[in-house]
């Protein structure tokens, strides 16, 4: 899972940001009317793809609504609660050599240059609720920089299915098992975690016309807003307030296994970009989803920059993506 690296980050600039917003909002129900996605549908996160709705499915953002932060606590009781626990043993390299994550204030910036073990866990005691845990062990322990973590960790509501709601905690910053107090370091920092809601939904038959799709492609799209209470700006230090950015993404998926994904993103307040924060994220790879499945992919998280904007000095390239081994193995408790 690069599990942790739902990043968020990206703006559009001049008067873009309220068209982004206003496009983000508009996206769901203008599916829905023509119809017959965080955090989306990452390989890396333990989500399926989305399929076509099957019967008994939400068809309808009503539908998905009602359906969406159900709490079937009776579940818990009867013995028909899913308890479902996944453990995920990974890889994580850079393409760049010699790299050196520069990028970042205190407890948030760049993504790793160093490459990492991981070992992710995941438990949905009920469905549709998660908790999961992103542990990191660095190759080169010297390139850990402050904002590199020794873990990530998620908490909320997710459904795969189209026509349905999020609403996700995601923490990865700069966390630490052993905090060096004399370089103001912490456990974690709960306040510079990121909230978002999210939507998801298929594109339009229309929409679906214009790609070459084959009988079992799938393509799925979300929308979300995202809020931190507490960010790093680099000009002006930690702990500045309120940094709100909205995003919009899709993911394609060829033959049931070979997967790409964009997500576009942007901020309605522009200063609060930061270099590290891209207006872009993409990534592309081959997923198993059964147990003991494998999944390859290329993901880019860095400083990307439409070809219009200048991007932040070693970031933002495709060298600054890294590709990524795994694999999880579903465990029903």
């Amino acid at each position: 899972m690069r599990m942790a690296k739902v990043r968020s980050g990206q703006v559009f600039h001049g008067s873009w940001p309220k068209a982004v917003l206003g496009i983000t909002l508009a996206l769901p129900s203008l599916a829905v009317a023509q119809a017959a996605s965080a955090e989306f549908y990452n390989p890396h996160l333990g989500a399926p793809p989305a399929p076509v709705p099957g019967p008994g499915e939400p068809t309808h953002w009503r539908e998905g609504l009602e359906r969406s932060f159900a709490l079937p606590w009776h579940q818990l009781f009867n013995g028909t609660a899913p308890h479902a626990f996944s453990v995920r043993l990974g890889l994580d390299a850079p393409l760049k050599a010699n790299g050196f994550s520069a990028l970042g204030v205190q407890s948030q910036g760049e993504v790793p240059s160093s490459p990492t073990f991981q070992l992710g866990l995941r438990y949905m005691p009920l469905e549709g609720w998660f908790v999961r845990a992103n542990l990191l062990r660095y190759v080169e322990p010297s390139e850990q920089r402050p904002w590199n973590p020794d873990f990530t960790y998620a908490f909320g509501f997710e459904d795969w299915r189209p026509y349905t709601f999020s609403l996700v905690y995601s923490n990865d910053g700069g966390n630490r098992f052993n905090p060096d107090r004399s370089r103001n370091e912490r456990v974690t920092r709960f306040e510079e975690g990121t909230w978002a809601l999210g939507y998801k939904f298929p594109l339009t038959p229309w929409a679906r016309g214009w790609l070459p799709m084959g009988e079992t492609d799938k393509i799925g799209c979300g929308t979300s807003i995202r809020y931190t209470h507490r960010y790093a700006d680099e000009k002006l230090g930690a702990g500045q307030p309120g940094k709100k950015s909205v995003g919009f993404g899709c993911r394609y998926v060829v033959r049931e296994r070979w997967f790409a994904a964009l997500d576009l993103s942007g901020y309605p307040v522009r200063r609060q970009q930061q270099p590290w924060d891209p207006d872009f994220t993409y990534s592309f790879g081959y997923a198993d989803w059964r147990s003991g499945g494998l999944v390859v992919q290329y993901a880019n998280y860095s400083g990307n920059r439409f070809p219009w904007r200048d991007r932040a000095p070693g970031t933002g390239r495709f060298r600054d993506g890294s590709i990524s081994i795994a694999i999880t193995w579903n465990i029903d408790l």
